[in-house]
């Protein structure tokens, strides 16, 4: 060997995740019995807390433990395969969860995982209560809606990329029912280019949806933007239907207004859209009870056949699983 590697320093031995030194997390309780480890954090909790919330920790905690176990703190140690974000956000709500509060996206996540994985039922049925809030699944649920996220925080990471990392998790923790709504509304909010440069600028992993999901909203949208023509805004393209009970020019140049304001130079999907007080304008009694009624029967006609524009089972199959 030459005087060169006899003198070359030796390499530095590798370290990773799993040798790294634990540290303490948030929750750490002074008067805590039992430390859960996920990653290198440590949590150091109250264990019959854990055991009346999970009946997989109460299952884990009734066998009896090694003598030989190493303890911490005089605590023993469990590790779980969970990341310590996700065991942080569960592990927190246990012991000072604040009902009705917006909660970001991240702790619903965790909710939804480790509540199903450790049958957390009160955490699962929060996150699920949340999302079905603002996804729902009927009708008249979604005519109450706002619109907006009230439920959900998504200031931080903002309302697209919120909605996107909302179908990633229903499709993560089968949970179908809220897809349609969730869909639409990307729909309405993302139309052709504009919904490519949206996927484009985002930045974390879970807030893109997959190539597979980006296909099914632009082909929803297509769909509804056909169909709402035949349905929800018939009224706008049949003259034919209003000649029993109006023939003025009025009537007819104020239901063209509305055409040209909606679909040019592009269409909007609002098949679910509900009357606006604007299109009364220049138009007669007559006409605007028939378009209002005419407009309703459309927007429920759509909402019926919402989950099948996007490629997935009819309402009654999807919610057999609430």
């Amino acid at each position: 060997m030459s005087d060169s590697a006899e003198q070359r320093p030796a390499k530095r031995p590798r370290t990773n995740a799993s040798n790294a030194v634990p540290s303490p997390g948030d929750p750490w309780l002074d008067d805590g019995n039992i430390i859960l480890q996920a990653e290198s954090t440590q949590f150091r909790v109250v264990r019959s807390i854990l055991s009346a919330s999970s009946s997989v920790f109460g299952d884990m905690f009734s066998f009896p433990q090694p003598e030989n176990e190493n303890l911490v703190y005089g605590c023993p140690v469990v590790h779980v395969s969970d990341t310590a974000e996700d065991l942080h956000h569960v592990l927190k709500a246990l012991y000072c969860f604040v009902d009705n509060e917006p909660l970001p996206l991240v702790v619903i996540a965790a909710f939804l995982r480790l509540g199903r994985k450790y049958n957390i039922q009160q955490l699962y049925s929060e996150a699920l209560k949340r999302l079905e809030f603002e996804f729902p699944s009927t009708f008249e649920e979604y005519d109450r809606s706002s619109g907006s996220f009230t439920l959900i925080d998504v200031q931080d990471v903002g309302h697209d990329a919120s909605l996107f990392a909302v179908i990633n998790l229903a499709r993560e923790n089968d949970i179908l029912h809220i897809l349609p709504a969730a869909f639409y509304i990307a729909c309405t909010c993302l139309n052709g280019k504009e919904f490519i440069e949206a996927m484009e600028s985002l930045e974390a992993p879970t807030h893109e949806l997959s190539v597979f999901d980006q296909r099914v909203v632009i082909k929803g949208w297509h769909s509804i933007v056909e169909k709402q023509a035949k349905t929800t805004f018939r009224w706008l393209v049949r003259e034919d239907i209003f000649a029993p009970i109006c023939t003025t020019d009025d009537c007819t140049n104020g239901r063209k207004d509305i055409l040209i304001f909606m679909w040019f130079p592009k269409p909007d999907c609002m098949g679910l859209t509900p009357w606006l007080s604007w299109w009364n304008a220049n138009c007669c009694n007559a006409c605007i009870r028939k378009s209002k009624g005419l407009h309703d029967s459309g927007r429920r006609k759509i909402w019926e056949e919402l989950p099948l524009f996007f490629g997935l089972p009819g309402w009654e199959e999807l919610t057999k699983k609430k």
